[in-house]
């Protein structure tokens, strides 16, 4: 009876080492990602607007030599784009001030807010402002992002 004992003993000890050896997986080990930091965000938002506004641009000098916007949309519609960029242009600075984050993302917003794009649909014809509403909603998803208002 003694023997067996020990036989099982041994047996037990073995299958519990055993276990403990192969039978639960590591400990995941990679470190998960940072968030991405706002200023990165943000910066990310003003260069998708900036492309969108090259591309409004564009679309808007070629609708016009078309024919399906008049000159005077085409120039309102471009003098709105180019106030985006210098807007984009201002806000890049800023976020490579030494402000603090709090106060990057108020200044962001008054720019934001300066370039009269909550107007504009008002001084252009619908045609018109369908091309360039998607810089219009890019800049309201930045305003958004910072905790500011619909332009």
């Amino acid at each position: 009876m003694k023997n067996t004992s020990k036989y099982l003993l041994t047996g037990m000890v073995v299958i519990l080492l055993g276990l403990l050896a192969c039978g639960c997986p590591a400990a995941n080990t990679t470190t998960p990602a940072a968030p991405t930091p706002p200023q990165i965000t943000a910066a990310n938002i003003v260069k998708a607007i900036g492309d969108g506004a090259n591309s409004a641009t564009d679309a808007v000098i070629a609708a016009r030599k078309a024919g399906t916007i008049s000159n005077a949309d085409a120039t309102t519609a471009e003098n709105a784009l180019a106030a985006v960029a210098t807007a984009g242009m201002q806000i890049n600075a800023e976020l490579q001030s030494t402000d603090t984050w709090a106060i990057q993302q108020q200044k962001i917003i008054g720019i934001l807010q300066a370039v009269g794009l909550g107007q504009l649909q008002a001084h252009v014809s619908s045609q018109t402002y369908a091309i360039v509403a998607g810089v219009v909603t890019l800049a309201n998803t930045l305003s958004a992002a910072l905790g500011g208002p619909t332009l």
